[in-house]
């Protein structure tokens, strides 16, 4: 399994480094442009804080799982906690369909299609 982070444009790279330390053969950064077509069409799952980038996802049938401690917004509520101790699960099929449903119904809870 391998985790590539994209950051926002103005973001520093320090938080995740320090975060996944313990991972780091794991880890690369995204330094592509398209989020769109490049990083996200080739995703399993999306990791966040606090990002919009979730409803891009989920429209895809991407989970997103968010880095927050305690949910900072709307998204980082509709999404899954962020499994650090068992990052083998991110590569697990079930797990991530599973989580998906999950996630569709924090989407219906929070009324996210009344949003758009």
């Amino acid at each position: 399994m391998h985790i590539k982070i994209r950051t926002h444009p103005f973001e520093s790279d320090l938080p995740y480094i320090n975060r996944f330390e313990n991972h780091s053969s794991k880890i690369s950064f995204s330094e592509k442009f398209d989020i769109h077509n490049s990083d996200l069409n080739a995703s399993s799952c999306i990791l966040h804080s606090g990002s919009s980038t979730v409803l891009d996802g989920f429209i895809r049938g991407i989970p997103s799982f968010s880095l927050d401690k305690e949910p900072t917004n709307i998204w980082s509520k509709v999404s899954l906690k962020f499994p650090i101790d068992q990052l083998d699960l991110l590569s697990d099929a079930d797990y991530l369909n599973d989580s998906l449903k999950t996630q569709a119904k924090l989407f219906m809870e929070f009324k996210i299609d009344l949003l758009l």
